[in-house]
């Protein structure tokens, strides 16, 4: 007897077949939302979330205008394009009497109307680079084209504020835009895919746990005669009967068993890969998961600083792009010559203690001050220290009210004079 493989799958699993899993882009996986989106938004959003103040802008012009322009929820959405995408920038629609392919003119004040976001995808050069060598804007292009769903247009450099991509060699990049560069979600998605997989593959093994095995007699001959049909009724049969009474019934010369698999170490294996998609993104378990720090004496501290350090980065990533906007924010109508050359964005603290760990850390401050004040007495009572001294010691740090005398030039040389 020849044995059909085609008519044992055709009684067995009925003729279906698995499916395939084709890839997709980046794009749409990050549209599905989950940890796909939260790996590109959650340093994005951390970096921008506490916001910033200008140093300088005593009257808050700055400050209104930011508020106005929505200038934080709009770096921080070209943030998060720049690290899907590999780059980013931000156009201002600015009122300076030009067209979008002129210079930016900023000879007299300007008003800021609009700020547009678009990612590096949507964006080609269009023309020559500038080639004198002697200049710091050699090799970039004069002029892009920006596509959108609606319209494409040409625009001047002056007026395309970039945020960089990661950074890549010259030969790595695909195009002539000068602030291409890599992304964050390369190697970041096709480890959440690795661990989706994971996922998925464990609810199977959850699923089988249980392995029911139908050893049915004649099997072989009666798909051998063609009787494929009679076979998968019998198999539904069992499965049905199983299903809806928790009985199994099948003839005497039939044998039905039931194997029971071992599951342990599952959560392991996802734990795992989880901190494969840790390692890639640079974000800790407890920020991408919601995990608790796991281990003896694990505070989590140390994650927490690593995430700030990524941010800080990101931060410094979208400086640039902000302090161009920041610019040419001063320099409009009812603004200009009021706020000092001198500005600067102080960003806001990324953590802020509770009141508990202030007052920890006060006591900290207290405890240390008290044992730098006790070896200050006892040197001044083995005579190493005069009073005088140990009083100017706390007045070149400020402490205890005490403050060291501001001499004019004319004391000084009193002073000099006489020693």
């Amino acid at each position: 007897m020849k044995f059909r493989l085609d008519g044992f799958l055709q009684a067995v699993l009925g003729g279906k077949s698995r499916a395939r899993v084709t890839s997709v882009s980046a794009p749409f996986l990050y549209a599905q939302g989950g940890i796909f989106r939260r790996v590109v938004d959650l340093p994005a959003d951390k970096a921008l979330s506490g916001g910033f103040e200008i140093d300088g802008d005593a009257d808050n012009l700055l400050a209104s205008e930011l508020d106005r322009l929505n200038v934080f929820e709009t770096a921080a959405y070209a943030l998060k394009l720049a690290r899907l995408f590999g780059g980013a920038c931000v156009i201002p629609l600015v009122a300076d009497g030009k067209g979008l392919n002129e210079p930016l003119d900023v000879s007299q004040p300007v008003e800021v109307v609009e700020l547009r976001v678009f990612g590096i995808n949507q964006v080609a050069v269009e023309g020559a680079l500038y080639g004198d060598a002697t200049q710091k804007n050699f090799g970039e292009p004069e002029f892009y084209r920006i596509s959108s769903q609606q319209t494409q247009f040409v625009v001047h450099e002056s007026r395309v504020f970039p945020i960089h991509g990661f950074r890549l060699p010259e030969m790595l990049k695909e195009t002539r835009i000068y602030w291409q560069g890599g992304n964050a979600v390369d190697r970041a998605y096709k480890a959440i895919l690795d661990w989706e997989t994971t996922r998925e593959r464990t609810k199977q093994i959850l699923d089988r746990k249980q392995q029911p095995v139908y050893a049915m007699k004649q099997l072989a001959e009666l798909i051998d005669a063609g009787q494929e049909e009679i076979v998968q009724q019998r198999i539904q049969a069992v499965d049905t009967s199983r299903g809806v009474l928790n009985t199994v019934a099948v003839d005497s010369e039939d044998a039905y068993t039931l194997n029971d698999m071992s599951v342990g170490g599952l959560t392991d294996i996802i734990s795992k890969f989880e901190q494969v998609i840790s390692a890639e993104t640079g974000i800790p378990l407890a920020q991408l998961f919601g995990q608790s720090a796991s281990g003896l004496s694990a505070t989590g501290e140390g994650d927490l600083r690593n995430f700030h350090e990524l941010v800080e980065a990101e931060r410094a990533r979208v400086s640039n792009m902000l302090e161009r906007l920041l610019a040419l924010l001063v320099l409009q109508n009812g603004i200009k010559g009021k706020i000092p050359d001198g500005w600067r964005i102080k960003w806001s603290p990324l953590y802020v203690p509770t009141a508990r760990e202030q007052a920890d850390m006060a006591k900290l401050a207290v405890d240390t001050l008290k044992v730098e004040v006790d070896a200050v007495a006892q040197v001044v009572n083995m005579g190493a220290l005069s009073e005088a001294q140990a009083a100017d010691y706390f007045a070149g740090r400020e402490q205890f009210g005490l403050k060291r005398e501001v001499h004019d030039g004319a004391d000084a040389q009193d002073y000099a004079a006489k020693t």
